[in-house]
């Protein structure tokens, strides 16, 4: 599996570990994963080059191009030369996101070990971001010790906080409000609530839930922050404002959020001014 031994032989200088032209013969697409990649255009050429040919070409210069894959998306303004000078880290953080999709016991396995191998904060975090999607107890287990071994750190522990608020399983609403009542977290402390409030109304999964618990808790922080801090309750509900974006029963919802915080007596100049603009 190309994949897997991508990821597994991954060194922190950028390097493999083996030649992948050793595992198993020519480097051919795996299924769905090199099926969904992106893909970048060649400079000046008229064909596509998949990820998945960029990424086998890091380790085999003679990999033939598969050029049966489907077009997905146009990245015309990045130069190929740019493409090219993307880090090894990013390229193989993508192929353990396409693992941890399937949801099986190896791709886990292999974001546990990256997690535990400690090599870079970029391998740590994208690992425990895979890990908590996934769920169960390998997310949590990950999770504590990354908070006993960061806790004195401002900085990575607003990564605690967003990591959790991102995470896409349906239990995501309730844990943000629970970590609303940890003591690390405080309304009073902008870093935090981005870190928290504003990550999880960027969770598209989750904020934008059908029964529309996001949209109310979003509600309830806006309200709590405003004589707090009036410019980042404000930047708060712009997640509110773009409801002609989404369809019938959600416009409807986000917009009765909007009505309840601007019918709210004595609310700021900022969080007034996005709040009725939203609605005109």
């Amino acid at each position: 599996m190309f994949l897997s031994a991508l990821v597994s032989h991954y060194q922190p200088d950028g390097t493999l570990s083996v030649d992948l032209r050793e595992q198993g013969g020519p480097i051919v697409g795996y299924g769905p994963f090199a099926a969904g990649m992106p893909w970048f255009r060649r400079r000046g050429g008229g064909w596509v080059e998949t990820a998945y040919d960029w990424g086998a070409r890091l380790v085999n210069p003679a990999h033939e191009s598969r050029q049966d894959l489907p077009v997905l998306r146009y990245l015309e303004p990045w130069p190929r030369d740019f493409i090219r000078a993307l880090h090894p880290v990013w390229y193989k953080n993508l192929c353990l996101a396409y693992l941890a999709a399937a949801g099986d016991a190896e791709a886990l396995g292999l974001c546990r070990a990256q997690f535990d191998a400690r090599h870079n904060m970029t391998d740590q975090i994208a690992a425990l971001r895979l890990l908590m999607d996934a769920g169960g107890a390998a997310g949590e287990e990950a999770l504590a010790v990354f908070y006993d071994t960061w806790a004195g750190d401002p900085l990575v522990l607003d990564k605690w906080f967003a990591i959790q608020a991102s995470a896409k399983g349906p239990e995501t609403l309730a844990r943000v409000r629970h970590l609303l009542g940890h003591p690390a977290y405080s309304p009073a402390n902008p870093n935090r609530v981005r870190s928290l409030v504003a990550s999880f109304c960027a969770n598209q999964v989750r904020f934008h839930a059908a029964d529309g618990a996001g949209y109310a808790f979003l509600g309830e922080r806006v309200l709590e922050l405003d004589p707090l801090n009036p410019q980042i309750a404000a930047r708060l509900l712009q997640s509110l404002v773009r409801w002609r974006r989404f369809d019938p029963a959600r416009r409807t919802l986000m917009r009765a959020e909007l009505e309840r915080v601007l019918a709210v007596d004595g609310l700021s100049k900022d969080a007034y001014e996005v709040a009725s603009k939203g609605l005109a």
